[in-house]
């Protein structure tokens, strides 16, 4: 298994620094049990419909196959994570750790977004247009299934437990680095932006771990910074629920 990834390293700034970072000291909200009554209903009953997970799969924008639903069951092996994220790497798009993160964010948006939208920003990480750029068709056809299926499960995963979501550089972290998630995580923040920047700017707080991972030199700080990325990630799916329905 080869080191963490790194190579999709470059900083991402949240939503544009809509208020000031908090203090590097400032005390963390206990929000790994704080989902109480109001689980977040929208992504569960999005989620919930087949059609919707097929639609998120990109397979309208996919080359012409013969996939169903059926077809992007079941997680991907270890084997065909790490098959998948070499495909993604010859192509320069985002490392798998970025795309996990990445549609992380894209998911617990309780406003859609459509594929179309968000998926040539996992071939183009830095501005969104990129096609990949495989000639093979047989190749391009095989990254599509498998990224298809990954993100797919994403999906399925978080709408099944959020409170239980465990991002993939602690289940993986030879495949996965933190850094490479949370600037994927932050990079799905551009869908629907003034949504994130009120969250943002009424709970700057839920942002800490996720922004002060690149800046993490110790050992230690890092690793207590990556277990709070999970509550974090549940925290704010609950704020945009509730900033939704004040619209």
């Amino acid at each position: 298994m080869r080191m963490p990834l790194t190579r999709n390293s470059k900083r991402y700034t949240l939503v544009q620094d809509p208020q000031p970072a908090p203090p590097r000291c400032a005390p963390y909200p206990p929000v790994a049990s704080a989902p109480g009554p109001r689980a977040h209903s929208t992504l569960g009953s999005a989620l919930s419909d087949p059609d919707v997970v097929l639609r998120f799969s990109y397979l309208s924008a996919s080359p012409k196959t013969s996939m169903d639903h059926d077809d992007l069951q079941g997680a991907l092996t270890p084997e065909e994570m790490l098959d998948l994220d070499q495909r993604l790497e010859l192509i320069d798009a985002m490392s798998l750790g970025m795309v996990e993160g990445f549609v992380t964010a894209v998911f617990i948006n309780p406003r859609q977004v459509p594929a179309e939208e968000f998926f040539p920003w996992i071939w183009d990480p830095e501005i969104g247009e990129a096609e990949p750029s495989l000639e093979d068709q047989a190749e391009l056809e095989v990254t599509f299934f498998l990224l298809s299926r990954f993100v797919a499960n994403v999906a399925l995963d978080l709408s099944q437990s959020l409170q239980s979501f465990e991002p993939l550089f602690l289940r993986d972290p030879g495949l996965a680095s933190s850094v490479d998630w949370c600037n994927g995580f932050m990079t799905g923040t551009r869908f629907h932006m003034e949504l994130w920047e009120r969250v943002a700017r009424d709970a700057p707080e839920l942002f800490e771990a996720i922004g002060r991972l690149g800046d993490a030199d110790d050992e230690a700080d890092r690793e207590e910074l990556e277990r709070l990325v999970a509550p974090s990630v549940l925290g704010i799916a609950i704020e945009l629920d509730a900033q939704r329905e004040n619209d």
